[in-house]
């Protein structure tokens, strides 16, 4: 997996659209991933290690995430009224 910025990690994301059981519906799917670089360490135990900078990128891919999520679904209601 290619670094992006400079960073060990890339971060691929998808959109599916699909019809709702509401008549007239839309049901929108958004995914996103934190995919560590191929050169990652390795741990004690000898399998992979996440390391520092990917474990708090996941965090805050987590947290910004949720967040994108929570705004498209606002504005889809403001939109839809």
């Amino acid at each position: 997996v290619p670094s992006q910025g400079g960073l060990p990690c890339s971060v691929p994301s998808w959109l599916m659209v699909s019809d709702a059981e509401v008549a007239g519906g839309t049901r929108l799917y958004f995914g996103s991933a934190l995919l560590s670089a191929r050169n990652a360490s390795v741990g004690k135990n000898g399998k992979p290690a996440l390391g520092f900078v990917f474990t708090a990128l996941l965090g805050f891919h987590n947290v910004y995430s949720r967040a994108l999520l929570r705004a498209a679904a606002a504005r889809l209601e403001r939109t839809s009224r």
